[in-house]
Protein backbone atom coordinates (compact mmCIF):
# COMPACT_ATOMS: atom_id res chain seq x y z
CA UNK A 1 0.00 0.00 0.00
CA UNK A 2 2.95 2.07 0.63
CA UNK A 3 4.34 2.11 -2.60
CA UNK A 4 1.14 2.87 -4.60
CA UNK A 5 0.81 6.25 -2.23
CA UNK A 6 4.35 6.95 -3.20
CA UNK A 7 3.94 6.24 -6.85
CA UNK A 8 1.16 8.16 -7.29
CA UNK A 9 2.54 10.87 -5.78
CA UNK A 10 5.77 10.86 -8.41
CA UNK A 11 3.02 11.19 -11.07
CA UNK A 12 1.10 13.77 -10.29
CA UNK A 13 1.20 16.20 -12.55
CA UNK A 14 -0.41 13.86 -15.03
CA UNK A 15 -2.55 14.56 -17.65
CA UNK A 16 -4.76 12.09 -15.43
CA UNK A 17 -4.57 14.36 -12.73
CA UNK A 18 -6.21 17.40 -14.19
CA UNK A 19 -9.30 14.98 -15.02
CA UNK A 20 -10.25 15.76 -11.20
CA UNK A 21 -13.32 17.59 -10.29
CA UNK A 22 -15.09 18.66 -7.20
CA UNK A 23 -18.16 18.70 -8.84
CA UNK A 24 -18.41 14.88 -9.15
CA UNK A 25 -18.97 13.08 -5.91
CA UNK A 26 -16.80 10.22 -5.10
CA UNK A 27 -18.90 7.12 -6.09
CA UNK A 28 -16.21 4.57 -5.26
CA UNK A 29 -14.37 3.06 -2.46
CA UNK A 30 -12.73 -0.05 -1.21
CA UNK A 31 -14.01 -1.87 1.67
CA UNK A 32 -12.58 -4.75 3.89
CA UNK A 33 -15.36 -7.70 3.67
CA UNK A 34 -13.94 -10.36 5.82
CA UNK A 35 -10.12 -10.68 5.56
CA UNK A 36 -10.78 -9.78 1.73
CA UNK A 37 -10.74 -5.95 0.53
CA UNK A 38 -13.25 -5.02 -2.74
CA UNK A 39 -14.54 -2.12 -4.57
CA UNK A 40 -17.86 -0.91 -4.82
CA UNK A 41 -19.85 1.72 -6.20
CA UNK A 42 -22.24 3.78 -3.78
CA UNK A 43 -24.69 3.60 -7.21
CA UNK A 44 -24.21 -0.12 -7.43
CA UNK A 45 -24.58 -1.68 -3.63
CA UNK A 46 -25.41 -5.31 -5.13
CA UNK A 47 -21.75 -5.22 -6.80
CA UNK A 48 -18.16 -5.56 -5.89
CA UNK A 49 -15.13 -6.02 -7.56
CA UNK A 50 -12.27 -7.83 -6.98
CA UNK A 51 -8.40 -7.59 -8.43
CA UNK A 52 -6.33 -10.90 -7.67
CA UNK A 53 -3.13 -10.23 -9.31
CA UNK A 54 -2.26 -13.46 -11.55
CA UNK A 55 -5.94 -14.72 -11.27
CA UNK A 56 -6.47 -17.80 -13.52
CA UNK A 57 -9.54 -19.82 -13.22
CA UNK A 58 -9.31 -22.52 -15.27
CA UNK A 59 -12.35 -23.57 -17.66
CA UNK A 60 -13.76 -26.42 -15.28
CA UNK A 61 -13.39 -24.75 -11.88
CA UNK A 62 -15.82 -21.11 -13.41
CA UNK A 63 -18.80 -23.76 -13.91
CA UNK A 64 -18.43 -24.68 -10.08
CA UNK A 65 -18.13 -20.87 -9.15
CA UNK A 66 -20.76 -19.44 -7.03
CA UNK A 67 -23.65 -17.22 -8.51
CA UNK A 68 -23.58 -13.85 -9.43
CA UNK A 69 -19.75 -14.20 -10.37
CA UNK A 70 -18.71 -12.48 -13.34
CA UNK A 71 -14.86 -12.92 -14.48
CA UNK A 72 -12.92 -10.36 -17.02
CA UNK A 73 -10.43 -10.00 -19.42
CA UNK A 74 -8.56 -13.44 -18.68
CA UNK A 75 -9.24 -14.19 -15.09
CA UNK A 76 -10.72 -17.16 -16.17
CA UNK A 77 -9.69 -19.82 -18.49
CA UNK A 78 -11.85 -20.72 -21.79
CA UNK A 79 -14.12 -18.86 -24.23
CA UNK A 80 -16.47 -15.78 -23.60
CA UNK A 81 -19.81 -17.46 -21.99
CA UNK A 82 -22.58 -16.46 -20.41
CA UNK A 83 -24.74 -19.09 -18.09
CA UNK A 84 -28.10 -17.79 -17.20
CA UNK A 85 -28.99 -20.57 -14.55
CA UNK A 86 -26.50 -20.21 -12.55
CA UNK A 87 -25.90 -16.38 -13.24
CA UNK A 88 -22.10 -16.89 -14.18
CA UNK A 89 -20.24 -14.72 -16.86
CA UNK A 90 -16.66 -14.77 -18.52
CA UNK A 91 -16.66 -11.59 -20.53
CA UNK A 92 -12.98 -12.42 -22.57
CA UNK A 93 -11.76 -12.56 -26.02
CA UNK A 94 -8.50 -14.54 -25.44
CA UNK A 95 -9.17 -17.90 -25.29
CA UNK A 96 -11.51 -19.94 -26.44
CA UNK A 97 -12.72 -17.93 -29.35
CA UNK A 98 -11.86 -16.30 -32.80
CA UNK A 99 -10.22 -13.29 -31.35
CA UNK A 100 -10.49 -11.37 -34.75
CA UNK A 101 -14.48 -11.74 -34.89
CA UNK A 102 -14.47 -11.53 -30.78
CA UNK A 103 -15.40 -8.12 -29.54
CA UNK A 104 -13.15 -6.69 -26.73
CA UNK A 105 -14.23 -7.16 -22.77
CA UNK A 106 -15.40 -3.30 -22.26
CA UNK A 107 -17.75 -4.04 -25.18
CA UNK A 108 -19.51 -7.33 -24.07
CA UNK A 109 -20.13 -5.30 -20.99
CA UNK A 110 -22.01 -3.01 -22.91
CA UNK A 111 -23.70 -5.40 -25.01
CA UNK A 112 -24.88 -7.65 -21.68
CA UNK A 113 -25.99 -3.99 -19.69
CA UNK A 114 -28.17 -3.12 -22.88
CA UNK A 115 -29.38 -6.47 -23.61
CA UNK A 116 -31.18 -6.85 -20.13
CA UNK A 117 -28.57 -8.34 -17.83
CA UNK A 118 -30.36 -7.72 -14.36
CA UNK A 119 -27.69 -6.57 -12.16
CA UNK A 120 -29.85 -5.49 -9.54
CA UNK A 121 -31.91 -8.98 -8.38
CA UNK A 122 -29.03 -10.64 -6.89
CA UNK A 123 -25.81 -9.90 -5.12
CA UNK A 124 -22.38 -9.88 -8.11
CA UNK A 125 -18.50 -10.34 -8.12
CA UNK A 126 -16.37 -9.36 -10.55
CA UNK A 127 -13.06 -10.79 -10.74
CA UNK A 128 -10.23 -9.62 -12.94
CA UNK A 129 -6.06 -10.14 -12.35
CA UNK A 130 -4.99 -6.77 -13.78
CA UNK A 131 -6.60 -3.60 -14.62
CA UNK A 132 -5.90 -2.47 -17.69
CA UNK A 133 -8.53 0.15 -19.83
CA UNK A 134 -10.04 -2.37 -21.34
CA UNK A 135 -10.76 -3.95 -17.77
CA UNK A 136 -11.38 -0.55 -16.25
CA UNK A 137 -13.69 0.07 -18.68
CA UNK A 138 -15.62 -3.01 -18.14
CA UNK A 139 -16.12 -2.66 -14.48
CA UNK A 140 -17.53 1.00 -15.54
CA UNK A 141 -19.92 -0.32 -17.66
CA UNK A 142 -21.03 -3.11 -15.07
CA UNK A 143 -20.84 -0.75 -12.17
CA UNK A 144 -23.03 2.14 -13.84
CA UNK A 145 -26.06 -0.12 -15.60
CA UNK A 146 -28.47 2.16 -14.41
CA UNK A 147 -27.46 5.21 -15.66
CA UNK A 148 -26.69 3.32 -18.79
CA UNK A 149 -30.15 2.03 -19.41
CA UNK A 150 -31.63 5.25 -18.53
CA UNK A 151 -33.73 6.27 -21.02
CA UNK A 152 -32.34 9.44 -21.99
CA UNK A 153 -29.41 8.28 -24.16
CA UNK A 154 -26.57 11.19 -23.10
CA UNK A 155 -24.73 9.16 -21.25
CA UNK A 156 -24.66 5.81 -23.60
CA UNK A 157 -23.90 8.91 -26.25
CA UNK A 158 -20.40 9.95 -24.44
CA UNK A 159 -19.30 6.95 -23.16
CA UNK A 160 -19.47 4.53 -26.66
CA UNK A 161 -16.93 6.36 -28.15
CA UNK A 162 -14.58 5.34 -25.74
CA UNK A 163 -16.35 1.95 -25.45
CA UNK A 164 -16.33 1.30 -29.16
CA UNK A 165 -12.61 2.87 -30.44
CA UNK A 166 -10.95 1.32 -27.08
CA UNK A 167 -12.57 -2.23 -28.13
CA UNK A 168 -11.05 -2.25 -31.37
CA UNK A 169 -7.56 -1.05 -30.47
CA UNK A 170 -7.40 -3.56 -27.58
CA UNK A 171 -8.57 -6.59 -30.12
CA UNK A 172 -7.11 -5.51 -33.53
CA UNK A 173 -4.26 -3.20 -32.73
CA UNK A 174 -3.75 0.69 -33.29
CA UNK A 175 -4.00 0.18 -37.10
CA UNK A 176 -7.73 -0.90 -36.84
CA UNK A 177 -8.58 2.04 -35.60
CA UNK A 178 -10.76 3.00 -38.86
CA UNK A 179 -13.30 0.14 -38.04
CA UNK A 180 -14.71 2.02 -35.71
CA UNK A 181 -16.27 4.54 -38.49
CA UNK A 182 -15.50 8.19 -36.48
CA UNK A 183 -15.29 11.41 -38.41
CA UNK A 184 -12.10 12.27 -38.29
CA UNK A 185 -12.33 14.96 -35.26
CA UNK A 186 -13.97 12.32 -32.78
CA UNK A 187 -11.49 10.20 -33.56
CA UNK A 188 -9.07 12.46 -32.92
CA UNK A 189 -10.84 13.47 -29.43
CA UNK A 190 -11.80 10.42 -28.58
CA UNK A 191 -8.17 8.81 -29.13
CA UNK A 192 -7.22 11.40 -27.02
CA UNK A 193 -8.99 10.83 -24.14
CA UNK A 194 -8.28 7.05 -24.04
CA UNK A 195 -4.51 8.24 -24.31
CA UNK A 196 -5.16 10.49 -21.24
CA UNK A 197 -6.79 6.86 -19.34
CA UNK A 198 -4.01 5.03 -20.05
CA UNK A 199 -1.09 7.49 -19.36
CA UNK A 200 -0.61 6.43 -15.71
CA UNK A 201 -0.44 2.62 -16.81
CA UNK A 202 2.15 3.15 -19.73
CA UNK A 203 3.74 5.13 -17.33
CA UNK A 204 4.19 2.75 -14.22
CA UNK A 205 5.25 -0.18 -16.74
CA UNK A 206 7.66 2.28 -18.63
CA UNK A 207 9.44 2.30 -15.40
CA UNK A 208 8.71 -1.34 -13.82
CA UNK A 209 6.49 -0.42 -11.11
CA UNK A 210 3.58 -2.07 -12.24
CA UNK A 211 3.42 -4.99 -10.93
CA UNK A 212 3.60 -3.09 -7.64
CA UNK A 213 1.23 -0.98 -7.28
CA UNK A 214 -2.26 -1.76 -5.47
CA UNK A 215 -4.37 -2.33 -8.39
CA UNK A 216 -7.31 -1.87 -6.56
CA UNK A 217 -6.84 1.46 -5.67
CA UNK A 218 -5.31 2.38 -9.48
CA UNK A 219 -9.23 1.02 -10.63
CA UNK A 220 -10.95 3.44 -8.29
CA UNK A 221 -8.63 5.83 -9.43
CA UNK A 222 -9.57 5.25 -13.42
CA UNK A 223 -13.05 5.01 -12.80
CA UNK A 224 -13.11 8.66 -11.07
CA UNK A 225 -11.28 9.64 -14.32
CA UNK A 226 -13.74 7.75 -16.48
CA UNK A 227 -17.06 9.85 -14.16
CA UNK A 228 -15.10 13.31 -14.76
CA UNK A 229 -14.83 12.65 -18.63
CA UNK A 230 -19.02 11.63 -18.81
CA UNK A 231 -20.41 13.38 -16.36
CA UNK A 232 -21.44 16.92 -15.48
CA UNK A 233 -22.40 18.54 -12.63
CA UNK A 234 -26.10 18.38 -12.89
CA UNK A 235 -26.19 14.69 -13.33
CA UNK A 236 -26.01 14.80 -9.63
CA UNK A 237 -28.23 17.67 -8.64
CA UNK A 238 -30.50 14.88 -7.35
CA UNK A 239 -27.93 12.98 -5.51
CA UNK A 240 -28.86 11.51 -1.96
CA UNK A 241 -26.29 11.64 0.63
CA UNK A 242 -26.77 7.90 1.81
CA UNK A 243 -24.41 5.38 4.28
CA UNK A 244 -25.29 1.81 3.79
CA UNK A 245 -24.09 0.62 6.92
CA UNK A 246 -25.28 -3.22 6.77
CA UNK A 247 -27.87 -5.48 4.74
CA UNK A 248 -29.18 -9.09 5.04
CA UNK A 249 -30.75 -11.23 3.24
CA UNK A 250 -34.48 -12.04 4.60
CA UNK A 251 -37.34 -13.88 2.82
CA UNK A 252 -37.38 -14.86 -0.96
CA UNK A 253 -34.15 -12.88 -2.08
CA UNK A 254 -35.25 -9.80 -0.34
CA UNK A 255 -33.38 -7.35 1.37
CA UNK A 256 -33.36 -5.21 4.89
CA UNK A 257 -30.76 -2.47 4.51
CA UNK A 258 -29.80 -0.15 7.25
CA UNK A 259 -28.50 2.61 6.86
CA UNK A 260 -27.73 6.25 7.52
CA UNK A 261 -29.11 9.78 6.22
CA UNK A 262 -29.49 13.13 6.42
CA UNK A 263 -33.23 12.27 5.04
CA UNK A 264 -36.48 11.10 6.52
CA UNK A 265 -37.41 6.85 5.94
CA UNK A 266 -40.47 8.29 3.16
CA UNK A 267 -37.52 10.47 1.25
CA UNK A 268 -34.80 7.98 1.41
CA UNK A 269 -37.22 4.86 0.16
CA UNK A 270 -37.30 6.14 -3.99
CA UNK A 271 -33.79 6.57 -3.92
CA UNK A 272 -32.69 3.14 -2.48
CA UNK A 273 -35.85 1.69 -4.47
CA UNK A 274 -33.81 2.47 -7.67
CA UNK A 275 -30.01 0.80 -6.35
CA UNK A 276 -32.38 -2.26 -5.38
CA UNK A 277 -35.00 -2.78 -7.52
CA UNK A 278 -37.73 -5.37 -6.05
CA UNK A 279 -35.28 -6.87 -3.67
CA UNK A 280 -35.87 -4.26 -1.07
CA UNK A 281 -37.99 -5.29 1.68
CA UNK A 282 -36.89 -3.37 4.74
CA UNK A 283 -35.26 -0.46 5.84
CA UNK A 284 -33.81 0.44 8.90
CA UNK A 285 -32.65 3.87 9.17
CA UNK A 286 -30.50 5.08 11.88
CA UNK A 287 -31.57 8.41 13.70
CA UNK A 288 -28.93 8.25 16.89
CA UNK A 289 -26.53 6.18 18.31
CA UNK A 290 -29.03 3.76 19.32
CA UNK A 291 -32.58 4.71 17.97
CA UNK A 292 -33.43 3.45 14.40
CA UNK A 293 -36.48 3.71 12.07
CA UNK A 294 -37.76 0.84 10.32
CA UNK A 295 -40.58 0.86 7.38
CA UNK A 296 -41.65 -2.73 5.54
CA UNK A 297 -41.60 -1.99 2.29
CA UNK A 298 -42.49 -4.80 0.52
CA UNK A 299 -46.07 -5.43 2.11
CA UNK A 300 -46.10 -9.24 1.49
CA UNK A 301 -43.55 -10.16 3.51
CA UNK A 302 -44.51 -12.88 5.96
CA UNK A 303 -44.93 -12.03 9.99
CA UNK A 304 -42.34 -14.15 10.97
CA UNK A 305 -39.68 -12.23 9.49
CA UNK A 306 -40.38 -9.53 11.64
CA UNK A 307 -40.05 -11.44 15.08
CA UNK A 308 -37.50 -10.03 17.90
CA UNK A 309 -35.38 -12.67 19.65
CA UNK A 310 -34.04 -9.52 22.06
CA UNK A 311 -35.28 -6.49 23.14
CA UNK A 312 -33.53 -3.75 24.76
CA UNK A 313 -34.87 -1.48 26.36
CA UNK A 314 -32.19 1.97 26.32
CA UNK A 315 -34.45 3.73 28.91
CA UNK A 316 -36.33 1.11 31.03
CA UNK A 317 -39.12 2.46 33.16
CA UNK A 318 -38.81 2.96 36.77
CA UNK A 319 -41.33 1.59 39.08
CA UNK A 320 -42.23 3.22 42.39
CA UNK A 321 -42.43 1.30 45.52
CA UNK A 322 -43.29 2.69 48.64
CA UNK A 323 -44.24 1.00 51.92
CA UNK A 324 -45.98 3.71 53.84
CA UNK A 325 -48.57 3.44 55.83
CA UNK A 326 -50.89 5.59 53.03
CA UNK A 327 -50.13 2.83 50.43
CA UNK A 328 -50.88 0.55 52.63
CA UNK A 329 -54.19 1.52 53.09
CA UNK A 330 -54.63 1.43 49.31
CA UNK A 331 -53.89 -2.30 49.24
CA UNK A 332 -57.12 -3.09 51.10
CA UNK A 333 -59.39 -0.99 48.79
CA UNK A 334 -57.84 -3.38 45.88
CA UNK A 335 -60.92 -5.68 44.33
CA UNK A 336 -58.22 -8.28 44.13
CA UNK A 337 -56.64 -8.15 47.32
CA UNK A 338 -60.33 -7.89 49.02
CA UNK A 339 -61.24 -11.14 46.85
CA UNK A 340 -58.28 -12.80 48.95
CA UNK A 341 -59.96 -13.05 51.71
CA UNK A 342 -63.52 -14.43 50.45
CA UNK A 343 -63.56 -18.63 50.49
CA UNK A 344 -63.86 -20.12 47.04
CA UNK A 345 -66.16 -23.05 49.48
CA UNK A 346 -69.94 -22.64 49.32
CA UNK A 347 -72.33 -23.37 52.34
CA UNK A 348 -71.47 -23.75 55.31
CA UNK A 349 -67.82 -24.50 54.86
CA UNK A 350 -67.07 -21.64 53.33
CA UNK A 351 -68.62 -19.55 56.14
CA UNK A 352 -66.51 -21.50 58.37
CA UNK A 353 -63.28 -20.94 56.62
CA UNK A 354 -64.34 -16.83 56.31
CA UNK A 355 -64.27 -17.32 59.58
CA UNK A 356 -61.29 -18.20 60.68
Amino acid sequence: MDSAKGIKTQISGTALEQLDSDDVPNRYSIRVRGEERVLVCSESPTISVRVERGLSVSAGATLKAPSGTIYLDGAAQGGPFLNTGKDILNLDHHEGCVRAFTVATCEQAMIVVRRGLDLQRRDWVIWTNEPDLDTVLAIWVLLNHLKLNDPDPEIRTRLMPLVRLEGAIDAHGLEMQELCGFPPEVQTSTFEKLETLRSREVELKKEGRWREIDFLEYTADILRAIDAMIFSPHHFEEAVNVEELARAEIGDNHLAIVCRSGMGIYELEPHLRRLHGKRLGVIILQKGPHTYTLRQVNPFLPATHFGFRKITLERPLRLNFQASPERIGRIEEERGFQALAQSKKKGAAGAKEQAE
